[in-house]
């Protein structure tokens, strides 16, 4: 929920369009939310009497040393593909600007330029997937990496 309500709380902001920040703070939120997803433990490993004791500050710190230093956990069943299909939805980033500007737009470009030699097909091939990942670009991912 986070993630989308400082993207466009960023994209807000003047001049904001052409600006990386938007993209920066939505990946660092959506990076920093799967890191805490793979350090997690299950609920109740830190509920021994012990932990329970600890002042609210004592606990923070180590839950911030657990999410730097902190070994993923092997999660299963739903949380697994949850946690596979977020993972999966990081390509999507590709598509946002200014990454789909700088470098998505032009990759596509020069591979659909080498495709434009090609016999008989190479010209419409080429302006096909290049039109095509425009169209995609700006009804899809105009102000949304998913």
């Amino acid at each position: 929920v986070l993630r989308p309500v400082l993207y466009v709380a960023q994209l807000r902001r003047p001049g904001a369009a052409a600006s990386w920040r938007p993209f920066m703070v939505s990946l660092a939120v959506e990076l920093l939310s799967l890191r805490c997803s793979a350090v997690a433990r299950a609920p109740g490993a830190d509920a021994s009497a012990k932990a329970a004791a600890l002042p609210p500050a004592e606990l923070l710190a180590r839950a911030m040393q657990r999410l730097v230093h902190g070994k993923a956990v092997r999660h299963a069943g739903p949380c697994a593909e949850e946690l596979r299909r977020r993972r999966g939805l990081l390509a999507l980033y590709l598509m946002r600007r200014p990454l789909f500007d700088r470098l998505t737009l032009r990759a596509v470009k020069r591979v659909a330029g080498g495709l434009g030699g090609l016999p008989a097909v190479g010209a419409s091939v080429e302006s096909m997937l290049v039109e095509t990942l425009m169209y995609y670009h700006r009804n899809y991912f105009y102000n949304s990496g998913s």
